[in-house]
């Protein structure tokens, strides 16, 4: 999944880098509440499956996008 969302970033007609930076993190965010979620038993293992691969999806997201808009956002100097 992080494979798959750093070539999406990458590509050229690819939303702003802001909207792919909260895209990732609320993706995060949902990964890691479906895996808190599992820990009650109603909750099939599958929701925790999908979870991680939605955090992965957000990680390959976020992280590329924060070292551009660092780079970015810096003196030239």
């Amino acid at each position: 999944m992080t494979t798959t969302a750093r070539w999406f970033q990458g590509r050229d007609r690819a939303p702003s880098r802001t909207a792919l930076l909260h895209a990732g993190t609320s993706l995060i965010a949902l990964g890691v509440l479906a895996a808190w979620a599992t820990v009650v038993p109603a909750v099939p293992v599958a929701v925790g499956i999908m979870g991680w691969a939605a955090a992965g999806l957000g990680m390959g997201l976020a992280y590329p996008t924060l070292s551009v808009l660092t780079l970015e956002l810096s003196a030239p100097s």
